[in-house]
């Protein structure tokens, strides 16, 4: 019988050895896992507050986007421009015989002035 307590005893040493590192084991992951969750928890809020960050400017940047032109607008803008350019192209185009006759005009009596007011 002394050797069936000292088996007993054994036994039970490793059973209380084995349920003493299952719980351990047991700790270690649920540990883990909160550790885990709670980074998780703090990513999530770090990225509600940058993508909060994130919307307000894209706001800001489509508020923008719907103040500028269209290209309806643009093409006003160019016909209009186009037109000016019309217009400046034919009073250039009227004033330029002038230009010349006012130049040939200065010219002469340019011409007068340096001969001392002696006609040739």
């Amino acid at each position: 019988m002394g050797i069936d307590i000292e088996v007993g005893k054994f036994l039970f040493q490793i059973a209380q050895f084995l349920l003493t590192g299952g719980i351990g084991i047991y700790v270690y992951m649920s540990k883990k896992n909160t550790v885990t969750n709670d980074r998780i928890s703090t990513m999530e809020e770090n990225f509600d507050r940058k993508m909060e960050v994130y919307v307000q400017r894209l706001v800001k940047v489509e508020t923008l986007c719907d103040k500028a032109p269209t290209h309806e607008n643009l093409s006003d803008l160019y016909s209009k421009i186009n037109n000016v350019s019309d217009c400046v192209s034919r009073v250039e185009g009227a004033i330029d015989p002038q230009f010349k006759a006012v130049n040939h005009t200065l010219g002469i009596i340019q011409t007068y002035l340096l001969s001392n007011g002696n006609i040739k």
